[in-house]
């Protein structure tokens, strides 16, 4: 006997939560890889995202890049702006929070840990 569901609608409308937000977290599992250091950042971030994710489609694929080198101009710009090291306010976090719902509390600490980095090393620091 094949599974039938019952109340396909109900259904979706109590899963559709829970799917949103696997999707966000695969997308911010995402960009953690899109911007790890270390070994693999001589791996091309296409073909990181490609390996972690086969099953993604080529182009939803796409759609990620295109985003997270937007979360990359919204980093330099922090940057350039002499963002706080420490982040003690947690003003960083809840900007970026805001311009990117989708970053996870790790993504959101890798992106401000990016943008100190880049303020440090292009003296940056100090100038806000």
């Amino acid at each position: 006997m094949a599974d039938v569901m019952l109340f396909p609608k109900l259904n979706c409308m109590f899963l559709r939560p829970f799917f949103t937000k696997l999707g966000t977290r695969r997308k911010s599992y995402a960009y953690l890889i899109y911007s790890e250091w270390g070994p693999n950042l001589q791996v091309p971030r296409e073909r990181r995202l490609a390996d972690k994710f086969p099953r993604l489609p080529e182009e939803n694929r796409k759609r990620w890049l295109e985003e997270f080198k937007r979360v990359d101009g919204a980093i330099w710009k922090a940057a350039e702006e002499g963002v706080e090291l420490n982040d003690v306010t947690g003003e960083f976090s809840r900007h970026f929070a805001k311009l990117f719902p989708w970053m996870s509390a790790k993504a959101l600490e890798r992106a401000r840990f990016l943008a100190s980095y880049y303020a440090w090393r292009e003296g940056y620091v100090g100038k806000a």
